[in-house]
């Protein structure tokens, strides 16, 4: 089953927990989360949010702000994925308390079977974007990941999904690092083994040696440049401000499934766009993001440096018809551009999503 909706979370001063209610129970040992959001926002309190599936009928997004109600809303575009067998799903919350991140899970079978999914808030008076804003997560062994951040700040707390596939014939996830200095613009890092572009996404995280008020210097975006191939861009640099590590997760599905992915391109006063791609079953595809250092799966880079406003390039997207999706984003005063993935999971295999839920 996939279920779908997009929900407005508000300020209230403090922690704002909004729960979902889905329509029927899942099975949370073999369900997980993926979300997009964007705020018009210039600040972590009013940018970032954390998603967590919190029951087997509920889902909860979290907000920590000092923002007296409403405030600035955050928009989520959100995806519950359940599976009916042949996938294990572990998740948790971590404080932020060290720039390494040590948390200890039930072995899965193998690190090419899993990928991460992350999200975190910050503190409640965290005031521009920085050291301590983006992580990046990937495993240690097959019994611990580890959370990276430049900054520790046990405030910042940060929500962990590891999806496993039981099946080594269903997928393979490749990973790997790279970094970009202060003056660097452009990094890729070639791939272990090739994949096929129709069948794989990517999963970017990163840290950062930044703390001002220039947006596109930390935005970074991030595609799978070809079959053997990815590649990281920020459209913008603050000498000496450097993107410490990339970490990446490149996941290819081998059970059926198929994924299309594009560029898109968003000039200065353009909020969304509709784009089209090759027909798919609406309602066994999602759609997401290629960079996942905070808000879900949802970051574009952006030349924008007169501020540090997170909607200009943090996008909601949404499948709105068999071939085609909506981009959506909170601030158009900046040129920005965004990596995306329309995955349609395998409707014929059993252990596939098979329907969807839309709020």
């Amino acid at each position: 089953m996939i279920y779908k909706g997009v929900d407005t979370i508000l300020a209230n001063g403090g922690l704002n927990i909004h729960k979902i209610q889905l329509p029927a129970k899942i099975d949370t040992a073999k369900t997980f989360l993926m979300f997009e959001s964007s705020s018009s926002g210039d600040r972590p309190t009013n940018g970032h949010v954390r998603g967590k599936i919190k029951s087997d009928s509920t889902i909860a997004f979290y907000r920590l702000s000092n923002e007296s109600a409403p405030g600035i809303p955050i928009i989520i575009s959100w995806n519950v994925i359940e599976f009916e067998h042949g996938v294990r799903t572990q998740r948790g919350g971590v404080a932020m308390a060290n720039r390494k991140n040590i948390v200890n899970i039930n072995p899965v079978v193998s690190t090419s079977q899993a990928f991460i999914l992350i999200s975190k808030t910050a503190k409640v008076d965290d005031g521009s974007f920085g050291f301590n804003d983006y992580i990046l997560a990937d495993f240690n062994s097959t019994s611990q990941i580890e959370i990276r951040v430049d900054l520790e700040t046990v405030e910042h707390i940060i929500n962990w999904e590891v999806i496993e596939f039981l099946n080594p014939a269903d997928i393979n996830v490749q990973r790997g690092s790279t970094s970009m200095d202060g003056t660097t613009t452009l990094v890729s890092s070639t791939l272990v083994s090739a994949v096929d572009l129709s069948k794989s996404f990517l999963l970017t995280g990163y840290t950062v040696q930044a703390n001002h008020t220039q947006i596109g210097a930390y935005s970074l975006r991030s595609e799978i440049t070809n079959n053997n191939t990815v590649s990281f861009e920020r459209l913008a640099t603050s000498s000496p401000d450097s993107i410490d590590e990339i970490g990446y997760q490149v996941v290819e599905l081998l059970d059926g499934s198929i994924v299309h992915s594009g560029k898109t391109d968003f000039n200065t006063g353009v909020l969304s766009q509709n784009v089209n791609f090759p027909r798919t079953i609406q309602s066994h595809t999602i759609a997401i993001g290629s960079s996942q250092p905070a808000n879900g799966q949802c970051i574009g880079s952006t030349s924008y440096t007169a501020n540090d406003i997170n909607g200009i390039c943090s996008y909601l997207i949404d499948v709105t018809g068999d071939d085609q999706i909506t981009l959506e984003r909170k601030s158009s005063v900046g040129f920005s551009s965004i990596n995306w993935f329309v995955i349609q999971f395998n409707c014929e295999s059993p252990n596939q999503p098979s329907a969807v839920f839309r709020k």
